[in-house]
């Protein structure tokens, strides 16, 4: 368990029965951020502090989890276009990690990979959707 001060807040980072917890406070007081800090503690413990999930790490399964989140709300069809437009993406790039997907790679996948400039559009804004962004 840890506290420290990040800008003028305080921030806690601690483990309980296995899962890592990294919370703020919500204080610039060091006393009421420690108190606090023992609160979230015993909080994590009785199971009613929510745990910090992590995301998806690479690029197939945060496309998976985009569209297993579509399929509950749109058409077939829609998931139909989302899968074609997110192939082309995945040939481009390849199972990488998400963080190897920079603004620095964008432009070679918008200029090499795809010529109509609207199919350009749907495939980018269909990434920065699937990214989070």
């Amino acid at each position: 368990m840890s506290l420290w001060k990040r800008g003028r807040q305080y921030w806690t980072d601690f483990t309980v029965n296995g899962h890592r917890y990294r919370k703020r406070p919500g204080t610039t007081n060091l006393r009421v951020a420690t108190r606090r800090e023992r609160e979230m503690i015993e909080e994590a413990r009785y199971g009613r502090l929510p745990v910090d999930e992590q995301g998806p790490k690479r690029l197939s399964e945060a496309i998976e989890a985009y569209l297993t989140a579509k399929r509950i709300r749109c058409s077939a069809r829609t998931i139909e276009l989302e899968e074609e437009r997110l192939s082309i993406v995945m040939r481009h790039f390849g199972d990488v990690p998400l963080s190897a997907i920079t603004a620095g790679r964008s432009p070679t996948f918008s200029t090499r990979v795809m010529t109509p400039a609207s199919r350009i559009a749907r495939s980018t804004s269909t990434l920065a959707c699937c990214l989070g962004s």
